[in-house]
C-alpha cells in the first residue's frame, strides 16, 4: 500500500492511478465525489497511520486466525483473510441499482429452495436434475415439507 501512495509533502496527491479502473479516481486522478470525505480524512491522518491500520488489521487477523477455505486447492485449505482499512464505497445510485438485483436474486432463490424442500416440482418437471440436489451434501433431507417462519429461507 505505501509504495503506491505517494508523499505528501510534495504537494503530490496521495496517490496515481494505475492503468485499471480504480475506484478512488477518476481516470484523470480527480477524486471521485463519493470517495472525498475518506481521501480528506486520509490526507488528514497520513499515510503512515494508514500503513500502519493495515499492519494492525493483519497481525489482528493472523493472531484470532482468521482464515477462509479453498476447497480443493494443493496449497492446503486455510487462507489468511485479508481486509482493507478503506470501505469499499458505493453511490447511491449504482447501490440502488445492485439492491433491486439482490432483491430479486434472494426472493428466485427462496422459490428455488422452498420447491427443493417442499413440492419438488423443479425435479419432477426437470427443470433441476435429481442428482445435483439429493447428493449434494448440504442437502438436508429431514427440512423436507417443515414449515419455515415468514416463509423465508435465504436472508
Amino acid at each position: 500500500m505505501q509504495q503506491q501512495f505517494q508523499s505528501q509533502s510534495q504537494g503530490a496527491p496521495l496517490y496515481r492511478p494505475g492503468s485499471s479502473f480504480d475506484e478512488m479516481l477518476t481516470g484523470n486522478g480527480e477524486v471521485r465525489q463519493h470517495w472525498r470525505p475518506i481521501y480528506d480524512a486520509i490526507e488528514k491522518m497520513g499515510i503512515g497511520r494508514l500503513s500502519d491500520m493495515q499492519q494492525d488489521i493483519d497481525w489482528l487477523l493472523k493472531e484470532n486466525g482468521v482464515t477462509y477455505n479453498v476447497y480443493d486447492d494443493p496449497e492446503g485449505l486455510n487462507r489468511p483473510w485479508r481486509l482493507d482499512p478503506l470501505p469499499f464505497l458505493c453511490p447511491a445510485p449504482e447501490w440502488e441499482k445492485l439492491q433491486q438485483a439482490l432483491l430479486q436474486r434472494t426472493h428466485l432463490l427462496n422459490l428455488i429452495y422452498r420447491d427443493i424442500y417442499g413440492e419438488q416440482r423443479l425435479i419432477r418437471e426437470k427443470i433441476l436434475p435429481p442428482e445435483i440436489i439429493f447428493t449434494h451434501p448440504g442437502y438436508l433431507r429431514p427440512v423436507v415439507g417443515t414449515e419455515r417462519p415468514h416463509n423465508r429461507d435465504i436472508h
